[in-house]
């Protein structure tokens, strides 16, 4: 059986590759940063394309657990 950590760092990996394979296809990738979904592009530059709704309500949330 595997330890939290051990599982932990295997879907860090994981998703890392997935990542890098995405961005190596399709030249960027969709994710959640800072409150706002983005798109980030091969060369760093990022577009802002939506708002979280209630991005703040879940920040404080994640304080109290």
């Amino acid at each position: 059986m595997q330890t939290k950590e051990e599982i932990i760092k295997i879907l860090y990996k994981t998703t890392k590759e997935a990542s890098n394979n995405a961005m190596n296809k399709l030249s960027y990738i969709i994710i959640a940063k800072d409150g706002w979904i983005i798109k980030e592009f091969r060369n760093g530059n990022i577009k802002k394309i939506k708002p979280i709704e209630d991005y703040e309500k879940f920040r404080e949330f994640g304080k109290i657990r």
